[in-house]
Formats: structure tokens, sequence, C-alpha cells
């Protein structure tokens, strides 16, 4: 009985330095690192363990493959610099598992979003300034400010303001 009680002991302390490594790789943004301690923790789960834990390494496998899918389509949004679709994707990996990792890199996507847009936005309007009059410089303004549309689909004041030009082009003036 007592060989019994100290395995038990010996694996449940396996199970829970196993646990801590997979949680710190997640916290260090080291998903695959993370799930494949998972994966680790499952085995000795299903071997030594009940049902229940058995369920919750299952959960945060399934959690964290998602995380880490949301998180790479993420990152492969933003080297394809779709800075929009890409803010929404680390949004909803931060909804899934908020930590600071990603609450980072989710704060430098935005970040990266706004001064692409406020650049694209101010390159507009001194094309405007420059000659309002010609023609030619509010067509390369509104091309400048589609591009930052693109980054922020939302913001009214753009969309009022590339209304106003395409008026002016149409009439002519």
């Amino acid at each position: 009985k007592r060989v019994e009680q100290a395995k038990r002991e010996v694996d449940n302390a396996l199970f829970a330095e196993k646990w801590r490594a997979a949680e710190a790789a997640k916290f260090n943004g080291e998903y695959d690192t993370a799930l494949i301690r998972l994966y680790d923790l499952q085995e000795l789960a299903e071997k030594y363990f009940t049902t229940n834990r058995t369920e919750m390494v299952a959960h945060r496998l399934e959690t964290w493959t998602e995380l880490r899918m949301r998180m790479q389509a993420g990152d492969s949004l933003l080297f394809l610099e779709d800075y929009f679709a890409a803010l929404q994707s680390y949004a909803s990996a931060f909804e899934l598992a908020p930590d600071n990792k990603i609450r980072d890199v989710l704060d430098a996507t935005q970040k990266t979003l706004d001064d692409k847009f406020n650049d694209l936005v101010s390159r507009g309007d001194d094309m405007i300034r420059m000659n309002a009059a010609n023609r030619v410089n509010r067509e390369q303004a509104l091309g400048l400010y589609e591009k930052a549309l693109r980054l922020k689909p939302e913001d009214e004041n753009l969309i009022r303001k590339m209304e106003e030009i395409k008026k002016s082009i149409n009439l002519g003036n």
C-alpha cells in the first residue's frame, strides 16, 4: 500500500511538473513547445490518472491548438501587411487566452496599423494641400485614402473625405 502511495505521489509530482512546463512555454509565447508538453502530459494523464485530469488536459490542448492557429494566422497576415485582419486574429487569440504576451503583440500591431493609417492620410492631405485644384493630385490623394481605408474600414471621417473628393473629381472641379 505504501509503495502504491509513493508511486501516486511521484506521478502527481511529475504531472504537476509537466503542467508547469507547458504553462511556462505558453507564457513565453512558445506555442509549439507548449503543445508538445501538453501531448506528453495527455499521455501521462491517460496512463495514470482519472478521466477528470485527462479531460482537463484534452481541453487545454484544444484551446492552445486554437490559440496557436490564431496567432499563426495573425503572423501571416502581418507578413502580408494586412494589419486590420492581423489585428482581428490577434484579438481573437487574446479573447481565447488573455495574457501579456498576446496583449503586447496586439498593442504593437495596433500601433503599426495606426502609424501606417496616419501616414497614408497625412500624405493624402499633403497632396490636396499642394494643389487641390489639380485633378491628378486629388486622384493620387484618393488612392492614398483608399489604402488607409483598408487599414481602418470603418473610419467615418476618412469615408466622408473620400466622398467629397470623388464628388469634386466627378464634377470636374
